[in-house]
């Protein structure tokens, strides 16, 4: 299920962004924003934001405006999508970092994950009030419009059976399977908080995931380990596949451009 969102918050002269409810997880929301907003939205984007993160944005070492306008649109979108599923005012969020990971401070009192991804003039927020600390989340979405050399990527990043079901398809329809392949295992790498490197690479990860016919507005996927080396060590210690879940959303028709975008959860078997 999508919806544009309509709340006070949001400037009405703004692109609204787009809000997506899992079926049977509704403490997992999705948030789609536009970063290409009128300038006339600025200064209430700006409000959103402290002094030092809208410094930080106005000083980043980008030599053109947009990139730096864009991070503060970044921020302050978060903090909205945050708000949204908290009822916390945008301005109020106090935040950390876990690594190179933004994190809700623990003196906040809210226990809560988020994730963001950027891809173009688009950026995708996964946030989760969550039941307990065990979870995060992580989230990739992906322009099928930029040029990738699919062939090239998918040697070196897909396990033999992901090419093999890429080797089925018409090449017309490759990018988009490896592009879904690609999101998930970023989506996985973002909620499991190693770095890719750690990971030993995106061949450690395996994922199952079903025809497209078989997708409703979100079509499930699934996490495959072999038990054996090298995928053993894509999960941490007492971690099993069951932990997690994975979906694959679908945007309403309206959305400017066609993508692919995954979420991936982890905390399920914790209690």
């Amino acid at each position: 299920m999508a919806h544009h969102t309509a709340n006070a918050l949001f400037p009405k002269e703004g692109i609204a962004p787009t809000r997506l409810v899992i079926p049977e997880h509704s403490k997992i929301a999705l948030f789609l924003f536009a970063l290409n907003q009128p300038p006339q939205t600025y200064p209430h984007f700006a409000a959103w934001l402290t002094e030092p993160e809208w410094q930080s944005a106005l000083l980043s070492a980008d030599k053109s405006p947009a990139p730096r306008v864009k991070k503060a649109l970044s921020r302050a979108m978060l903090r909205f999508a945050l708000s949204e599923i908290t009822g916390v005012a945008p301005r109020d969020f106090q935040f950390a970092y876990d690594g190179q990971r933004p994190i809700l401070t623990p003196s906040f009192g809210i226990l809560a994950d988020f994730n963001l991804s950027h891809s173009g003039d688009f950026m995708l927020v996964g946030a989760i009030v969550a039941p307990n600390p065990f979870f995060r989340i992580g989230v990739d979405i992906e322009l099928l419009s930029l040029s990738r050399n699919v062939e090239k990527l998918r040697a070196r990043e897909l396990t033999a059976s992901e090419n093999q079901t890429l080797d089925l398809l018409p090449t017309p329809q490759r990018k988009a399977r490896f592009l879904t392949y690609w999101a998930l295992k970023e989506a996985f790498a973002k909620a499991h908080g190693a770095g890719f490197s750690k990971l030993g690479g995106f061949k450690t990860i395996e994922m199952d995931v079903p025809l497209p016919s078989d997708a409703g507005d979100f079509s499930p996927a699934s996490l495959s380990l072999s038990g054996k080396e090298p995928f053993a060590r894509a999960l941490p210690a007492g971690e099993h596949p069951r932990d997690w879940r994975f979906f694959l959303p679908r945007f309403p028709p309206d959305t400017p451009q066609t993508m692919i975008a995954a979420v991936g959860v982890r905390g399920f078997g914790k209690k």
